[in-house]
């Protein structure tokens, strides 16, 4: 169990957003199946989850 106090704000971002970043020409200009097909295997691994539709991190247990 952990104690929320000490938890930092969660922040998200948007799947559309994340799709956007992974295509852009300053970042690893993927195209958009292959930025899709990434966001979901790191998903499916655990790195990211989803709530709403935003991508969140996932955070270690200390």
């Amino acid at each position: 169990m952990f104690n929320l106090r000490f938890r930092s704000p969660v922040i998200g971002l948007p799947r559309e957003q994340a799709i956007e970043v992974l295509c852009s020409p300053d970042e690893l200009a993927l195209e958009p199946e292959d930025a899709t097909h990434a966001l979901s295997r790191l998903i499916e691994r655990g790195y990211f989850y989803e709530v709403d539709g935003e991508l969140r991190v996932t955070m270690p247990e200390d």
